[in-house]
């Protein structure tokens, strides 16, 4: 008899598992860029110019930034959608299940239903709003017991 892999054999598919969100590091964002072209061109030496090429190597390299930036937008955007129907926590303990996706200021945001228990001690329905880069746990409720 032969063996089948499951069809999400991916790790966030599988169970529980620790997501890698970003965490900020010291990486040069586009307006960091720009300001830094900007002042380079000002404060040239006129009689020395930057080469053409020089210029158009870093200008090369900003076209590069902005399209790495858009691509790991629309990622974020596309795993927050394939979240829909997994279960989630954030970074302050908030767990529950992802009904829906929205995008605002270009941030993604899941919006997670929940039980809490109010004022009284009893368990109520409740909903968050949670940008993508606060999950810090994904479940697959096919995969979890």
């Amino acid at each position: 008899m032969a063996t089948t892999a499951p069809i999400f054999s991916n790790s966030l598919y599988t169970g529980s598992t620790q997501s890698a969100a970003k965490e900020k590091s010291g990486a040069l964002d586009q307006d960091a860029f720009l300001k830094l072209l900007i002042a380079q061109l000002k404060n040239q030496d006129p009689l020395n110019p930057m080469k053409d090429t020089e210029f158009i190597a870093q200008l090369a390299s900003f076209s590069s930034l902005e399209q790495t930036s858009k691509m790991n937008r629309t990622m974020e955007q596309v795993m927050g959608i394939s979240l829909i129907g997994m279960k989630v926590k954030d970074s302050t303990g908030v767990e529950g299940t992802v009904k829906d996706m929205s995008i605002e200021l270009g941030k993604t945001y899941l919006t997670v239903a929940y039980k809490e228990t109010d004022k009284d001690g009893n368990k109520v329905d409740a909903t968050k709003k949670i940008e993508y880069n606060d999950i810090k746990e994904i479940k697959n409720p096919i995969f979890s017991a």
